[in-house]
């Protein structure tokens, strides 16, 4: 089957995906600055990061699979340890440089931000800023809130701050 017609399955991140989650993200930190982390992890080193997150909390981890590759992950994290964030998340997509282009993080992203905040909207990160792809900027795709970008993105869940295409000025 052509790479581009392969079937995805999306699922909650296990211990046997270690390896190859600990390679992905290794690939990002020695080819890119967007993790600003500046050595590679062992598996080992991954451990407590895979064990952070739940299958039915706030914090999960999604693999994407094309047959026998892991095609990515997107993962939801604290985003500030203090009382007021906890229902705001951080969110993060990752895609195997085989997978960049096809779909696959637009399937993993709004997925690894549920479930809403308890008055059932996702809450956002006060900046809604988000992080440079590959190369120092951002994707199109990326600066509005969506998927296109070339690596991990970060960035809004739907529905909180500004709509895409519209800037609002800052005050003061």
């Amino acid at each position: 089957m052509p790479p581009d017609l392969e079937e995805v399955q999306v699922r909650p991140g296990t211990e046997a995906d270690l390896a190859p989650l600990t390679d992905l993200y290794n690939h990002y930190v020695r080819e890119t600055a967007v993790t600003f982390d500046t050595a590679v992890f062992t598996p080992e080193q991954r451990r407590p990061w895979l064990h952070s997150s739940s299958q039915d909390g706030p914090h999960r981890l999604l693999v994407a699979w094309t047959g026998d590759r892991m095609a990515g992950y997107a993962t939801s994290s604290t985003f500030r340890p203090k009382p007021a964030y906890a229902t705001s998340v951080e969110a993060s997509v990752y895609l195997a440089p085989h997978a960049v282009g096809r779909g696959i993080g637009t399937l993993l992203f709004p997925t690894a931000q549920e479930p809403p905040s308890p008055k059932g909207r996702p809450r956002c990160s006060p900046s809604g800023r988000t992080s440079p792809g590959p190369g120092g900027r951002a994707g199109p795709a990326s600066r509005t809130g969506g998927s296109a970008s070339r690596g991990p993105s970060r960035s809004r869940p739907p529905g909180c701050g500004p709509r895409p295409g519209r800037i609002r000025p800052r005050r003061g």
